[in-house]
């Protein structure tokens, strides 16, 4: 995010710092071993997230059917068949969770350069309601249908509801304070923006919104350490670690990995509006894949 003040000649650069005319131009902080944009970021994002429903909706219905053994040697016996699906099983399911922090990180950056976060919440809940249909058929269609609620399913929702209770959460970290010099008013706002966090984790477990409360402390989490890299990635983890009570698998590793690879651009090309658009696009086009068996 780029501010400006002043007027004049020269371009000179200190301390993070770079004055343009004799106007103060703030330079986000480069990651000098960052080779990762952020549409490329997104783009990795976009082909986890596709793995991983292709794989939950797609093939794990055909493995009772015995769909591995067409493509393998005869020679392969039942256990080592069963070895193998539990093997493309991890490997799918685990490529399938690098995509979630990726995307609670892009948005907590978005949140913070965005000029316009009116825009920002607007376009976020519109995704919201257009993916519900395409969320609902590609996931919960078997049981809409027992339901009788075809093409409908209301008891889980998308992750662009996550993501829009996510900026929520966001805009009460910056705006949610009391205006005092004084300390006790200072422990009071940061009490207050808990409860505010708090809240907004309530209601996404109540609408059972994807990855609920875990992911509106992930968003939280990246937002509130955005200026250290190395601590968002640490505080990410250790968040992780206390709500799954597991030690992160090397996928959620790789995750980290590719966050601490990021440059601080967005990249050359206009990608913003595909990756609104992709998710509700792909979650049908699997649905329509369903289709086809």
């Amino acid at each position: 995010m780029l501010e400006l003040t002043g007027d004049s000649t020269k371009d000179v650069t200190f301390s993070g710092v770079k004055v343009m005319n004799n106007c103060y131009v703030e330079v986000a902080k480069e990651n000098k071993y960052g080779f990762l944009t952020g549409n490329a970021i997104k783009i990795i994002a976009a082909i986890s997230m596709f793995i991983d429903h292709f794989y939950k909706v797609i093939l794990v219905p055909l493995m009772p059917n015995g769909w591995l053994s067409g493509f393998i040697s005869p020679a392969f016996s039942q256990s080592q068949i069963g070895f193998l699906e539990k093997l493309i099983n991890y490997l799918f399911t685990g490529a399938g969770r690098i995509a979630f922090p990726l995307f609670c990180f892009l948005l907590a950056e978005g949140f913070y350069y965005t000029k316009n976060k009116k825009r920002y919440f607007a376009l976020m809940a519109a995704f919201a309601l257009i993916s519900e249909i395409p969320f609902d058929l590609a996931i919960w269609q078997n049981i809409s249908k027992a339901m009788g609620t075809f093409p409908f399913y209301f008891g889980y929702q998308n992750v662009y509801f996550t993501l829009f209770l996510g900026l929520c959460a966001l805009w009460c970290v910056d705006n949610v304070k009391i205006k005092s010099d004084k300390y006790i008013t200072k422990i009071i706002s940061i009490l207050l923006k808990t409860a505010c966090v708090l809240v907004l984790c309530g209601v996404s477990a109540y609408i059972c919104a994807d990855y609920q409360y875990r992911g509106i402390l992930f968003i939280v989490g990246f937002y509130v350490m955005r200026k250290n890299r190395v601590l968002q990635i640490i505080l990410f983890l250790l968040i992780y670690s206390l709500l799954y009570r597991t030690i992160p698998s090397i996928f959620i590793i790789l995750s980290s990995l590719i966050l601490l690879l990021y440059n601080g651009k967005r990249g050359n090309l206009n990608l913003k509006y595909f990756f609104y658009i992709f998710y509700p696009a792909h979650l049908f086009l699997i649905y329509l894949m369903t289709l086809i068996y």
